[in-house]
C-alpha cells in the first residue's frame, strides 16, 4: 500500500533516501515462510519527515499468533512501565481511564481508584483482567467509536505504529473531557543508536519532538509535559488547547536525513567488515533476533 501524503503535514512531494528488502514481520518464525517486501525510506520536502513510502497490510503486519505485547517483560521495560506510571499517576483516582494499544495489564495493573477502565486492543482477551473491572474492546483503536468522554488516554509505544497519526490525534482530541488529559509513551526515535532512525514496517514515520508539537498544533491540543526514560522512551502530557487556531503551518522543520546517511554508511562497513571476517558462512548464528540483526 503506496503511501501518498505525509503523515505530518500532508505535502504529496518526497525525497528518496534509500530502499533495502525487509521481513515483514519483526515475530520469530521458519524463515521458509517469511513474508519479505521493499522498505523505502523518503523524505517530505515540506516538513523534512522521514518515512516509509509503502506500508504493509494491518491484516498481514500483525499477526495473534505472533502477538510481542505480552506480560513477559525484562528489566528494561519493567523500569520503564514504573517511571511512565509514575509519570501520570497521581491523576487517576475516580477517573473514566481508556487505554489504547495493549492486550496485557502491564500498567492496569498498578491504577487503583479509578471511576471505569476501557482497554481497547485488537489482540486483547478478556480473561487477562479476572482481578479488575474492565471494558475489553477487541478492536482496532480506528475502529472504536464511543459518546463516552475520557478523563484520561494512555498509550504506550502505541503511536509510533499508527499510519494516520493525525487522524488519530483528532480521535483521541473527541473523546477526551475537557479538563482530561492524553499520556503517550513513545520510542525515543531521536537517539542515534536506533537502525533506521528507529524505522521498519511497524514504525512506519519518524516520530519526534519537532513534528510532535507540529501535530498537535494542528489538532488543537498542546504539549504541557516532557519526560525522558534513558534514551529508550519520551512521555508525553497532553491537553487541550482550543484557544490556539489550527494551522497547516510548519515550524523549525528537522532533517535527520543526515544523521540516516551516516548510519547506512556504518551498517555497511559492518556487514563487510562481518563478510571479511568469518570465512565459513554456513556456520554461525547472530543473537539477539530482532530488528537490527535483520537489517544486518
Amino acid at each position: 500500500m503506496e503511501r501518498l501524503n505525509c503523515v505530518i503535514c500532508d505535502n504529496n512531494k518526497f525525497e528518496y533516501i534509500y530502499e533495502i528488502n525487509m521481513p515483514i514481520s519483526l515475530a520469530m518464525c521458519n524463515v521458509s515462510t517469511q513474508n519479505t517486501s521493499t522498505m523505502s525510506f523518503v523524505e517530505c520536502s515540506k516538513c523534512k519527515t522521514i518515512q516509509i513510502k509503502n506500508v504493509i497490510n494491518l491484516s498481514l503486519l500483525y499477526n495473534k499468533n505472533t502477538n510481542h505485547n505480552s506480560n513477559i517483560i525484562g528489566t528494561t521495560w519493567i523500569n520503564h512501565y514504573k517511571q511512565f506510571i509514575n509519570f501520570f499517576g497521581n491523576v487517576t483516582t475516580k477517573k473514566n481511564i481508556l487505554e489504547i494499544g495493549s492486550s496485557s495489564d502491564k500498567i492496569l495493573k498498578n491504577i487503583h481508584n479509578y471511576q471505569t477502565y476501557t482497554i481497547v486492543d485488537p489482540s486483547i482477551e478478556e480473561y487477562h483482567f479476572s482481578s479488575y473491572v474492565v471494558d475489553c474492546v477487541k478492536k482496532l483503536y480506528e475502529e472504536y467509536n464511543t459518546d463516552k468522554k475520557f478523563d484520561l488516554i494512555i498509550s504506550s509505544h502505541f503511536f509510533e505504529h499508527v499510519y494516520a497519526p493525525i487522524k488519530i490525534l483528532h480521535k483521541m482530541k473527541e473523546m477526551l473531557s475537557q479538563d482530561g488529559s492524553i499520556i503517550m509513551s513513545i520510542p525515543n526515535l531521536e537517539d542515534y543508536n536506533n537502525t533506521f532512525l528507529g524505522l521498519h514496517f511497524e514504525h512506519t514515520y519518524h516520530l519526534n519532538s519537532s513534528n510532535m508539537r507540529v501535530m498537535c498544533m494542528r489538532t488543537g491540543l498542546r504539549i504541557e509535559q516532557i519526560e525522558k526514560y534513558k534514551n529508550h522512551s519520551v512521555f508525553y502530557k497532553i491537553t487541550h488547547n482550543d484557544n490556539q487556531k489550527c494551522t497547516n503551518s510548519i515550524l523549525n522543520a528537522v532533517s535527520f536525513s543526515e544523521m540516516f546517511t551516516e548510519q547506512i554508511n556504518e551498517m555497511v562497513a559492518k556487514i563487510d567488515s562481518f563478510n571479511s571476517f568469518y570465512d565459513d558462512k554456513n556456520n554461525y548464528f547472530i543473537f539477539g533476533c530482532h530488528f537490527r540483526t535483520q537489517a544486518y
